[in-house]
C-alpha cells in the first residue's frame, strides 16, 4: 500500500553521534529497508538519473565489509568522484556510507571531501549543497506509536476513499451503461422508423412507377387498338367501297344490257313494219 507524499518541514536538530544534525524535511511512507537500500545505491552509482547538471559518478573505492560501531552496523562505504556536465562545475569528490542503527533505522550519509578542487564550500558545483554532511534515511513505524496509529488511520482512510471511489466509478459505468442502451434502443427506434418511412416511399415511389408504367402500358394499348381498329374499319371501308363498285359495275352493265336489247328490240320493230 502506497501513502501519497505529505513532506513536513519540521527544522529540529537534535545530536548524534556527538553531531548536531537538522531534521530538514520527512514524510511519512511505507517501505522496506531492502528497496531503501537499493535506492539509496542507484542514486549513489547513477547521480545523473536523479540531477541533470551530473554527468556521471566515478567510483574510486567501494568496501562492502561490515563492521560495528556504537549503536550502528555500517554496511557499505564508497567513495565516488562526481563529474560536473558543464566545464564550469568543479568535480566533487564524497564519501557515502551506509548505516544500520539497532533500533531499525537506516541511513545513507555523503560527507564532501575537500582537496585542492574543492578547498572550500564556495567550490562547490551550484547543485550540491554547502553542507559539512548530509543523508537519507528511514525509521520504522514500531519506532514511533503515534506515527503507527496517524499511517495506520491513514491507510484505513485511505482505503476508504478508494472503495468509495471503486462504488462511485461502478455506479457511473453501470449508470453509463443504461444510457448507452437506452441510447441504443432510441437509436434502433429511430432507426427502423426511418427505414420504415424509407420502405414506405419506396413503396408509394414504387407504387407510382408501376402506376405510371401501367398507364403508359395502357395508353400503348389502347393506341394499338385503335390504330388497329383504325385499319380494320379502313380494311372494311375498302371492302365496302369495292363491293359498291362492284354493284355499281354490275348495275351500270344491266342496264347497258338492257338499253342494247331495248334497241335491238326496236330495230327489229322497224324492220317489221318495213
Amino acid at each position: 500500500m502506497e501513502l501519497p507524499f505529505s513532506p513536513e518541514y519540521p527544522n529540529i536538530q537534535k545530536t548524534i553521534d556527538n553531531e548536531i544534525w537538522t531534521s530538514f524535511v520527512k514524510s511519512k511512507c511505507i517501505v522496506n529497508a531492502d528497496a531503501f537500500l537499493s535506492v539509496m545505491n542507484q542514486w549513489v552509482k547513477d547521480p545523473q538519473n536523479v540531477t541533470p547538471p551530473i554527468l556521471r559518478a566515478e567510483i574510486i573505492k567501494e568496501d562492502t565489509k561490515e563492521f560495528k560501531e556504537n549503536d550502528y552496523t555500517v554496511i557499505k562505504q564508497i567513495r565516488r568522484k562526481i563529474v560536473s556536465r558543464q566545464n564550469r562545475d568543479k568535480n566533487i569528490v564524497q564519501d557515502v556510507k551506509f548505516i544500520k542503527y539497532d533500533n531499525g533505522e537506516y541511513k545513507v550519509i555523503h560527507t564532501p571531501v575537500f582537496n585542492d578542487e574543492i578547498q572550500s564550500y564556495e567550490d562547490f558545483p551550484y547543485y550540491f549543497p554547502p553542507l559539512k554532511k548530509f543523508s537519507y534515511g528511514i525509521i520504522p513505524i514500531s519506532n514511533n506509536i503515534n506515527c503507527n496509529k496517524s499511517i495506520t488511520n491513514e491507510i484505513s482512510k485511505k482505503n476508504d476513499n478508494e472503495k468509495d471511489l471503486k462504488t462511485t466509478n461502478e455506479s457511473n459505468e453501470i449508470s453509463e451503461k443504461n444510457d448507452n442502451k437506452k441510447d441504443l434502443k432510441t437509436t434502433n427506434e429511430s432507426n427502423e422508423i426511418s427505414e420504415k418511412n424509407d420502405n414506405k416511399k419506396d413503396l408509394k415511389t414504387t407504387n407510382e412507377s408501376n402506376e405510371i408504367s401501367e398507364k403508359n402500358d395502357n395508353k400503348k394499348d389502347l393506341k394499338t387498338t385503335n390504330e388497329s381498329n383504325e385499319i380494320s374499319e379502313k380494311n372494311d371501308n375498302e371492302r365496302d367501297l369495292q363491293t359498291t363498285n362492284e354493284s355499281n359495275e354490275i348495275s351500270k352493265k344491266k342496264n347497258k344490257d338492257k338499253k342494247n336489247s331495248q334497241s335491238k328490240i326496236n330495230n327489229n320493230n322497224n324492220n317489221i313494219e318495213k
